[in-house]
């Protein structure tokens, strides 16, 4: 068998089920051990979605103790994560054992997993079915930073013949033979079909998947030449710099965007056509996504970001502990109030940098603070009254962020957009009495205010 070599002496951990290919594996490397001088130990996973997990996982580390090579024993519980997060078995089985793998990833050189030459091919074919672009075509790397595949480039045939010639020891997964898993459907249904095609079908398709990654790996150099700016959580590409390249390059480009908040590394089909469409679109047009993930066409830019967890979609944004909604108001008054996150201060001293001047006498009573509602109105300084949704537009605020704007109104009054000016109504002239209103917004990287540690701060601002 075609097995990947490592440096000599590297250390390496192998994630051993005690299935035919992760002990197929674990023989291959500790023999090759005696040779290149490599440090091994052992993890085995008990994932307790069968009743065999816990005597798998035992079976393992007997080999490994008869080995004379460590062994540790995980024990997670899949199908009640996968129950609570509302998750496939599959998907929610590849998170837990990715973060486990995540502790380990410091300690070693390499993380070794068994997947072979078969499981390439099932990986490309399901997500091309899924509609994947060229991204999905690629499939796996043998090796993915600290990630190694050392057969990748074996069959399943030739782990086996090498299994019953050395008489490996493995154990048998049922789970392996039922085809309610997406993986398997393929393995058991679509598999057999394509070999009947072409005995050589799975060498094909991993040999079309080098190819892609080939292709990919081109195509994203190119891309480079596209902005993309990002904070971590907001990433913008200039619309007028995408138009210019083929579509082929903006298709990296909005993937690069996504990966560096954090999101999707595949761009499928579907989500390149929707994205296309903000290139000619008016500002404030919204794409969504998968996984909360949105795109919006914002003036000249396009603005991928991700929704917190869905509470945008109720009319409420999370900043911290508390989702604001669009209906809270709090009552004007002197002082500070805690809102979002930050805290509004009305005072009589300047607060600075934001803070706006006006005449509190020309204030109607039962004034609140607020955010955006449908409808208002707002009298600009220096004349001219529209809707707040024209005053946002001129002032080129993009629409993902109008929503936490701060308002001072009554009704659908406007008479102050906080932080950006106050209403004609309340120019203050030569015999009226002053205040000054700012927020004044939590610092990234400050760590999260309780509401009461807020409220405390405000106390100390007020006169």
């Amino acid at each position: 068998m075609e097995v990947l070599k490592f440096k000599e002496g590297s250390k390496l951990l192998l994630a051993v089920s005690g299935g035919a290919d992760s002990m197929v594996m674990l023989h291959v490397l500790r023999a090759e051990a005696v040779i290149r001088r490599y440090r091994i130990d052992v993890v085995t996973i008990s994932h307790g979605i069968r009743e065999e997990s816990s005597s798998d996982a035992r079976f393992v580390a007997d080999v490994c103790g008869g080995y004379g090579i460590r062994c540790e024993i995980r024990e997670i519980d899949v199908p009640a994560y996968a129950s609570v997060k509302k998750l496939s078995i599959e998907t929610a089985a590849r998170i837990l054992r990715r973060r486990i793998f995540n502790e380990y990833a410091e300690k070693y050189d390499y993380i070794c997993l068994a997947h072979h030459m078969s499981d390439q091919a099932e990986t490309v074919l399901m997500h091309l079915i899924r509609g994947s672009g060229i991204s999905g075509a690629c499939g796996m790397k043998e090796v993915e930073g600290k990630i190694a595949r050392p057969l990748f480039n074996c069959s399943k045939e030739e782990i086996l013949e090498y299994a019953e010639r050395n008489k490996v020891r493995y154990v048998q997964d049922v789970t392996n033979f039922s085809d309610k898993y997406r993986r398997n459907f393929v393995r058991l249904n679509l598999m057999p079909l394509v070999r009947e095609l072409n005995g050589g079908a799975e060498r094909a398709i991993c040999c079309f998947a080098r190819d892609a990654r080939e292709h990919e790996e081109f195509a994203e150099a190119a891309s480079e030449r596209i902005p993309v700016m990002s904070d971590g959580k907001n990433a913008y590409i200039p619309a007028e710099a995408l138009k210019k390249e083929v579509r082929l390059l903006r298709a990296y480009a909005f993937r690069r965007a996504l990966r560096l908040i954090g999101g999707l590394i595949d761009v499928t089909r579907v989500n390149l056509t929707a994205l296309e469409s903000l290139l000619n679109a008016q500002s404030g047009r919204k794409i969504l996504l998968q996984n909360g993930y949105v795109a919006v066409r914002e003036f000249d830019l396009l603005h991928f970001y991700r929704e917190s967890g869905g509470n945008e979609g109720e009319g409420g944004y999370l900043h911290g502990e508390k989702a604001f909604h669009a209906d809270e108001t709090i009552p004007f008054s002197f002082g500070g109030h805690a809102f979002l996150n930050g805290v509004i201060y009305v005072s009589e001293e300047d607060g600075g940098k934001g803070a706006k001047r006006f005449n509190a006498s020309a204030l109607p009573e039962g004034c609140v603070i607020r955010t955006r509602r449908e409808g208002d109105m707002f009298y600009r300084f220096g004349g001219g009254n529209k809707k707040l949704k024209e005053f946002f537009t001129e002032k080129r605020i993009p629409v993902t962020e109008r929503d936490k704007i701060p308002l001072l109104a009554k009704g659908k009054e406007v008479y102050a957009v906080i932080g950006f000016e106050i209403s004609e109504k309340l120019r203050v002239g030569p015999e009226d009495k002053a205040l000054y209103i700012w927020f004044e917004e939590e610092k990234e990287g400050t760590g999260s205010v309780s509401k009461k540690e807020k409220q405390k701060k405000s106390k100390e601002k007020e006169v």
